[in-house]
């Protein structure tokens, strides 16, 4: 897969946009390319690339969420609290960067905007982590968790990132 395609797909060329850097219809003048999801999930993210994707997340047991620029979203399996939190910010006007999901699964998840972040039972120093990159006026533009779980995750700010759990924590 070329580059511009995965930007497109990874929502990067929409991250630019809100940052005036590319056009936000750039991001549906690439065709979008993926393997082994849902079909539906393939569809909304189709129907929505031409609006900037700006997220999409998969949860550990195959629900997946997709977000634009103009707070377009359409989830399936998420949890009900981060749906619902979805809606509230996406009402606020919020831009949401990032959804994230870690893979002990349940009630767990994370999602940050260009003001701020809200989680449900994620690791409290990933919170405050994420929270510290805020109140430094930075936005956090996204948050992973490895697939082996655990206080492992990376806090990725728009001048540095954080990442905990690995060989050692690391802060940049």
């Amino acid at each position: 897969m070329d580059r511009r395609r995965f930007l497109a797909l990874a929502g990067a060329t929409g991250l630019g946009a809100a940052a005036g850097h590319v056009a936000p219809a750039q991001a549906a003048s690439y065709p979008h390319y993926d393997a082994g999801i849902p079909a539906e999930a393939h569809t909304k993210l189709g129907e929505l690339a031409a609006y900037g994707v700006t997220a999409l997340a998969f949860t550990p047991s195959g629900g997946w969420v997709v977000v634009t620029q103009d707070g377009r979203y359409f989830a399936r399996g998420i949890p009900d609290a981060c749906f619902t939190e979805l809606g509230k910010l996406s009402a606020a006007g919020r831009k949401i960067h990032c959804v994230a999901f870690p893979p002990e699964g349940g009630d767990r998840w994370v999602i940050t905007t260009d003001r701020g972040v809200t989680a449900r039972g994620i690791p409290e120093a990933c919170r405050q982590r994420a929270e510290s990159f805020y109140q430094a006026g930075q936005q956090v533009v996204d948050v992973a968790f490895p697939p082996a779980g655990g206080d492992r995750w990376v806090v990725t700010a728009s001048a540095g990132f954080h990442a905990k759990g690995w060989t050692t924590s690391v802060t940049r």
